[in-house]
């Protein structure tokens, strides 16, 4: 960077490697927030409705995975105490982990495989992927919001990575672009910012109409006065 702040050691520290670091751990922060937000709101049952009449074998085994994981890791979990509480865990040396490590893996590979014969005999019996023309229960319908919701995201996406594309990327070193002023820059700088701000406009907007249908509940069971 060319605008220097100060010196540790004789090193260099500048604005704009403070900068470019800042972006960087915003940047992986924001996609480790985006991974668990994902693995809250995307359940097995959503993707089985997304999948299901595009390829039910996939969706099945998509969902099936992400509810195994999760069944597997508290099977892990259970097992460890269980050898915990019978002393089989020693002083905690290299070799005892690995050994208590390998017997916490083998006894839960174990059990997936006694439920995945059991799921599939289950499955098999109530004639899925034999009967023809089967229905499924789900509690998920595609409405008239939804898709002007999923419109909206695609306009606002394609406008924002058509400012990237067109225009030059901003750069810190070796020293600092500034923000472009031009109608396409602050086209897609205004797209971004209302892009990744629509989760939370949906939300506010669910506590809004949450606040109010509370309030009218809470003002048609006052008993009136005589």
């Amino acid at each position: 960077g060319s605008t220097l702040l100060f010196l540790i050691n004789d090193s260099p520290i500048t604005l704009e490697s403070i900068l470019f670091g800042l972006a960087t751990a915003s940047a992986l922060v924001s996609v480790i927030f985006l991974f668990s937000v994902y693995s809250e709101i995307m359940t097995s049952e959503k993707l089985l409705y997304l999948l299901g009449k595009l390829s039910p074998r996939l969706a099945l085994i998509i969902s099936g995975a992400i509810r195994y994981t999760a069944i597997l890791t508290k099977k892990a979990d259970k097992i460890r105490d269980a050898e915990r509480i019978l002393g089989k865990r020693g002083d905690g040396s290299l070799y005892d982990n690995i050994g208590s490590g390998v017997r916490v893996l083998s006894a839960t590979l174990g059990n997936a495989l006694e439920n995945g014969i059991i799921t599939a005999e289950s499955m098999e019996a109530r004639g899925y992927g034999a009967v023809p023309h089967r229905t499924h229960f789900s509690p998920f319908k595609f409405k008239m919001g939804d898709l002007a919701f999923m419109l909206l995201s695609l306009v606002l996406f394609s406008l924002t990575i058509s400012s990237i594309v067109f225009e030059k990327s901003y750069e810190y070193y070796p020293i600092l672009d500034k923000i472009g002023k031009n109608p396409l820059s602050v086209t897609g700088f205004l797209c971004y910012l209302v892009l990744a701000a629509l989760p939370l406009i949906m939300k506010a907007k669910e506590a809004i109409a949450w606040k109010y249908y509370e309030s009218r509940i809470s003002r048609s069971s006052i008993p009136s006065a005589k």
